[in-house]
């Protein structure tokens, strides 16, 4: 896929309704290339992920291609099963992106909304600024994913105008920082101890605040892995 100019963020196992890993489940996270999931370029990019998913895990039970674009998160899944129509050709290939495209998940990663259909999202809502002990997310050159050993990382990026208040914890590793992100549109880390109850809160000055679980985003933080948490408009 980097061959194709896409951006990959990470790829892996997905997760199952626990949260916990899902070893017949895969994904990979890609930079939208369009605002517009269900457009001919997304769909480009959704069957290129697909495609490269299958050839690195043919045994895997469920497939998710999630593209990054603004504040949203957009999944497109299938199954082994349905893949298995298609290329018998009991499921025409119209059928399928029919299919495919109808059940696109969108989630918003400001206001924790999300929907099944694209583009209704609920934006976020304002309110003042949070005050906390500030800390800097250190600036990488490149976003590589490189923990500590038993750390996870999470990667951070404002792609607003105003510092962000980023508040993050887990009570079950003790666990509970504040960081100012700048407003550069880059990515910064945070390294993390393993845990599956974290939550942040967010807040930009004149955009909005927020909060959310990041389990219900990607699961529960696994040591070695890396996480990618961008806030921007669309």
């Amino acid at each position: 896929m980097t061959r194709a100019n896409y951006v990959v963020y990470a790829a892996g196992n997905w997760y199952d309704a626990q949260g916990k890993i899902a070893n017949d489940s895969v994904y990979v996270m890609m930079q939208g290339v369009s605002a517009d999931p269900k457009s001919s370029d997304s769909i480009k990019q959704i069957t290129s992920g697909l495609a490269a998913l299958v050839d690195q895990y043919p045994n895997a039970a469920t497939f998710h291609v999630l593209l990054l674009n603004g504040p949203y998160v957009h999944d497109a899944s299938t199954t082994a099963k349905t893949l298995q129509l298609l290329n018998s050709r009991l499921l025409t290939p119209e059928n399928f992106l029919k299919d495919l495209l109808a059940q696109i998940r969108t989630t918003n990663l400001v206001s924790g909304a999300s929907s099944g259909a694209t583009g209704s999202a609920t934006p976020p809502s304002t309110s003042a600024g949070a005050t906390a002990t500030r800390a800097p997310t250190r600036k990488p050159t490149t976003s590589s994913c490189t923990p500590p050993a038993g750390q996870a990382r999470l990667w951070v990026k404002n792609g607003y105008s105003g510092v962000m208040r980023f508040t993050i914890g887990a009570p079950d590793v003790g666990f509970q920082k504040d960081f100012d992100v700048p407003a550069d549109g880059q990515f910064h880390y945070i390294d993390l101890p393993p845990s599956a109850k974290y939550t942040y809160s967010a807040s930009i000055p004149g955009v909005g605040k927020a909060s959310q679980r990041l389990a219900d985003i990607f699961g529960p933080f696994v040591a070695g892995q890396c996480y990618y948490l961008p806030f921007q408009s669309s």
